[in-house]
């Protein structure tokens, strides 16, 4: 029998000449795909918030819903009821007509259909749109989300990065204004959802720290992300060999308050 490669078998204890093995589950594998699915699924709630942001400043109001639940461990994506353009209806999801085959399936396909229709209001508002090449879809009547590459508004160019950081940007905003209870407005020529200069939005500043021991070197980064004057947050990154292997570790910590030299960088 061929044993997976994704068990390891590693000697537990040996007993009067037996030797017993303990089986790890593939634990490393499913979280590796748990962590995709995380992180895919942040990727669409920031693309749908950042188009949500330039709809606004292109006059549009977005009309979202209630949360069904708040979710700790990804970023939301939100249910459209309908947009509007001049107090007149572009998109309404309460008309929808389309087939799927249980409650997941019905969102899934209608967050889809709402995020596609979203990006033609773009294509009118003379928003330059680069998709990005997904999988084909399999299965008949299916209905795959359209995902951003990147966008061209007035001539200023936001790319995939720029697009998922500004969007992160604007879900908690949304977030923030959204509850189990209630929904939220999104008004036209919202100033929370101005698209900035990436620059402005995340200002990273570091500050190198380099230490040499005996036996290992140490890279100590501190970082921290500015919005304006606003603090969005902060944290220590962490570099350093140990007997020639190379380990990483990021963690959160207190502001420092020491004096170092301080480089500006330019993320745009």
């Amino acid at each position: 029998m061929i044993s997976s490669a994704f068990i390891t078998r590693v000697p537990f204890h040996i007993e009067d000449g037996n030797v017993f093995v303990m089986n790890y589950e593939e634990k490393k594998v499913k979280n590796e795909m748990i962590n995709a699915k995380r992180e895919s699924k942040n990727r669409d709630a920031a693309q749908q918030a950042f188009i949500v942001g330039v709809l606004s400043q292109s006059g549009y109001e977005v009309n979202i819903n209630r949360l069904y639940k708040r979710g700790n461990m990804t970023y939301q994506m939100f249910t459209i009821n309908n947009v509007k353009k001049d107090d007149k209806v572009v998109f309404d999801a309460s008309h929808l007509e389309f087939e799927y085959d249980g409650l997941k399936e019905k969102r899934q396909y209608l967050d889809a259909i709402t995020n596609n229709y979203l990006i033609e209001l773009l294509n009118k508002c003379g928003v330059i749109v680069e998709e990005r090449k997904t999988r084909k879809v399999i299965k008949p009547n299916s209905i795959a989300m359209k995902r951003l590459n990147s966008v061209t508004i007035n001539g200023k160019f936001f790319g995939f990065r720029h697009i998922n950081e500004i969007g992160c940007h604007f879900n908690q905003i949304i977030r923030s204004r959204t509850s189990t209870k209630s929904g939220s407005v999104v008004l036209p020529y919202d100033v929370s959802f101005e698209c900035p200069n990436l620059s402005s939005i995340r200002k990273v500043i570091l500050l190198f720290i380099t230490n040499y021991f005996e036996e290992y070197d140490v890279l100590v980064y501190f970082v921290y992300f500015l919005n304006g004057d606003h603090l969005l947050g902060y944290g220590f990154y962490f570099h350093f060999q140990f007997g020639g292997d190379d380990i990483q570790l990021v963690q959160k910590n207190q502001v420092m308050t020491q004096n170092y030299s301080i480089n500006t960088l330019n993320t745009c």
